[in-house]
């Protein structure tokens, strides 16, 4: 069974597990505040960083935006979905809130 974790992106900032965790002051923002939630994925790049959806990964070859679809966790690239699995060659190369350029190579917007 996989750890449940999130993250969120309230537009301007990303919030960390633990900002997001019951014992923070973000937690009355639910509700009240447009928080994105992103959820982690059970799987770590390959310097051990937690992936989560909104990530770009990258494999040295092509960038991949890591999202949830129909079940899953996949990973986007010129609108086609892979599923995520342990690709233990990827690497967090950014995010699709701060770092949306890193996927202009893929034509994906």
């Amino acid at each position: 069974m996989r750890e449940i974790k999130f993250r969120g992106w309230t537009g301007k900032d990303l919030l960390s597990v633990q900002d997001v965790s019951s014992n923070s002051k973000y937690w009355r923002w639910f509700g009240k505040c447009d928080v994105l939630l992103e959820q982690y994925t059970g799987l770590k790049d390959k310097n051990g960083k937690e992936i989560y959806e909104g990530d770009i990964i990258t494999d040295e070859s092509n960038n991949y935006l890591v999202i949830f679809l129909e079940g899953c966790f996949t990973m986007e690239i010129d609108g086609e979905h892979f599923i995520l699995s342990n690709f233990s060659g990827t690497k967090i190369i950014g995010n699709i809130h701060e770092n949306k350029d890193l996927l202009t190579n893929n034509k994906l917007k």
